[in-house]
């Protein structure tokens, strides 16, 4: 049983992936599907809703940490989701290159919070196959567009 438990998130967080993956195949291979559906515009739009998505998976950590009354975690949190959403407001051209650089910058808030014990010990090795792909695909559409 408790295999099964530590297989799930690995299952689940690679298919998190495949859009990624899907994004930088399509950029190389043509198919005839809508322009959003393909290559850097899909990967760029998922990207978005998944950094996003790991800023609540911070927020949880954090209300974790120290009771949930650690400041600092808070602004660990909250910050990624902020500097984003100000690359979209302002730098809206250069979202792919922020992307990229902000996925692996996730990692040194996922070592915040696994330093002080709040993410399962699964967390870190996962995370960074996760962030390699996803930099990885990110990096290839972004350099041979």
């Amino acid at each position: 049983m408790g295999e099964m438990r530590l297989i799930k998130p690995y299952l689940f967080g690679f298919a998190g992936t495949l859009p990624f993956l899907w994004g930088l195949l399509s950029h190389f291979v043509p198919f005839r599907l809508p322009e959003h559906l393909m290559g850097e515009n899909l990967q760029i739009t998922y990207g978005i809703v998944i950094f996003a998505y790991m800023s609540g998976t911070h927020w949880n950590f954090a209300a974790l940490l120290n009771g949930g009354e650690s400041t600092s975690a808070y602004i660990y949190a909250v910050v990624p989701a902020l500097f984003l959403f100000a690359v979209m407001l302002f730098a809206r051209n250069h979202v792919h290159l922020c992307l990229i650089i902000a996925f692996p910058t996730l990692l040194c808030v996922d070592r915040y919070f696994a330093n002080r014990g709040v993410t399962p010990h699964w967390w870190m090795n996962l995370r960074l196959w996760l962030s390699g792909i996803v930099t990885l695909s990110l990096l290839v559409t972004f350099f041979t567009s």
